[in-house]
């Protein structure tokens, strides 16, 4: 996740960045595997254990209280947006019924809640209401029961809801017909951290260190060669060439999901926000220390090897290797534009523009601010990224034209 302009600063955290709950997995871990652990197995750990992992320890991640703030918390007409895209998935379809909308890592449930609200309420769309049912793959039991009360708040059908571990437990046996969703989802997943040797490509691996504050041990990277499946050619195949000591990430995790919602996808469409960038830009000496961070406390932490378990880590997406991972499993990418290009062509200027002749003038103020935020590029509006891959539509479906959020500024082609 990546935090929207932070809220006041929280206060210090005095605390050493070494001791938290996953401490004691990470050094056994470390030694478990010779001494070096590859990041993207640290990565892995810190974000994903099911005892002491960020995202899975339960307390509250998003919001004032939490290390970041997300869209759907920050404007709930950005939810709004979303919907109107779905629904235009749904109705080039061919409106089928059942529609599965799967959602990966749906926070607190406010983006699905706008979905199952809408449906409800708006007679017109009451076939679409029929046919909704909505999936979660949610491995931690506080976020889905989070995300459960949401739903339920917002009017959704119990029995057309379900909470699943995997992306393949989502998907019936016979492909599944519908959206899979991910708004901050991709950079979540661990990343392999690279640099690039004298000799070649090399991946960091974490090492124990005497670093740490009053000779507590610490945690600190070395070079290692690429360990399987990251390939040591993985950029020159990709005709890509990376300067002599810059660092990078590798998401291959978010390629190997990408790939198999696109396989486990029969007719319908993959929707992924998040902030990124196409592979020339992210892998340019612009970025010539990576894109690696870690956030707590509405902070950015430079050194992602801090507070292990007990802070969000995130790298920019690679939407190129995202695109081709689907287009591999029979997909085709129909969009790929900024965040604030893509809100703007759902409506979100109307949608506020109607909201507002309801509230104070207090609360217009604060919500044109949220929107601003959205959409301004040194905000979320250029650095957050959407990109749209369908599969399965029906003849003559691509014969209306580009989709919803993606007339204005389609930016396909620096895929």
């Amino acid at each position: 996740m990546n935090p929207a302009d932070p809220p006041d600063p929280a206060e210090p955290d005095n605390r050493s960045p070494w001791s938290t709950p996953l401490m004691p997995e990470i050094r056994q871990a470390i030694r478990q595997a010779g001494g070096a652990l590859p990041f993207v197995r640290f990565m892995e750990l810190a974000l994903g254990h099911p005892r002491a992992g960020y995202y899975a320890s339960g307390p509250l991640r998003t919001g004032r209280e939490g290390d970041f703030v997300t869209a759907p918390a920050l404007a709930p007409l950005f939810g709004e947006c979303i919907v109107a895209q779905v629904l235009e998935i749904w109705r080039r379809c061919g409106e089928p019924s059942p529609f599965t909308v799967v959602e990966a890592g749906g926070g607190d449930g406010r983006l699905a809640a706008a979905l199952w609200r809408i449906a409800r309420a708006l007679p017109a769309l009451a076939p679409f209401a029929v046919a909704l049912r909505g999936v979660g793959v949610e491995t931690s039991p506080a976020h889905r029961e989070r995300q459960r009360q949401t739903l339920w708040a917002a009017g959704a059908d119990a029995e057309r809801l379900a909470w699943v571990d995997t992306l393949e437990e989502a998907c019936p046996p016979e492909g599944l017909t519908g959206v899979i969703l991910g708004h901050e989802f991709l950079d979540a997943l661990p990343l392999h951290w690279v640099e690039r040797g004298e000799s070649g490509l090399m991946e960091l691996a974490v090492v124990e260190s005497p670093g740490g504050p009053e000779g507590e041990p610490g945690l600190d990277v070395v070079p290692m060669p690429p360990q399987p499946p990251l390939s040591s050619d993985y950029f020159s195949a990709l005709g890509l060439d990376l300067p002599p000591g810059m660092r990078a990430e590798v998401g291959l995790a978010a390629q190997d999901w990408t790939a198999r919602a696109a396989r486990l996808l029969t007719r319908g469409a993959l929707l992924f926000i998040d902030y990124g960038h196409p592979a020339r830009d992210l892998y340019h000496p612009a970025f010539f220390h990576g894109t690696l961070t870690g956030y707590r406390q509405h902070r950015k932490v430079e050194n992602p090897l801090l507070f292990p378990g007990a802070m969000d880590l995130t790298g920019h997406v690679d939407f190129s290797a995202i695109a081709r991972a689907a287009v591999g499993e029979g997909a085709a990418v129909a969009g790929f534009t900024p965040q604030a290009w893509f809100l703007l062509d759902c409506g979100l200027l109307e949608r506020l523009e109607r909201q507002s002749a309801r509230l104070s003038p207090e609360d217009q103020a604060l919500a044109r601010q949220a929107v601003m935020r959205l959409v301004l590029p040194q905000g979320m509006g250029e650095r957050f990224k959407a990109l749209l891959l369908t599969k399965g539509f029906p003849p003559g479906a691509a014969d209306e034209g580009p989709f919803m959020g993606f007339r204005s500024r389609d930016l396909r082609g620096r895929l």
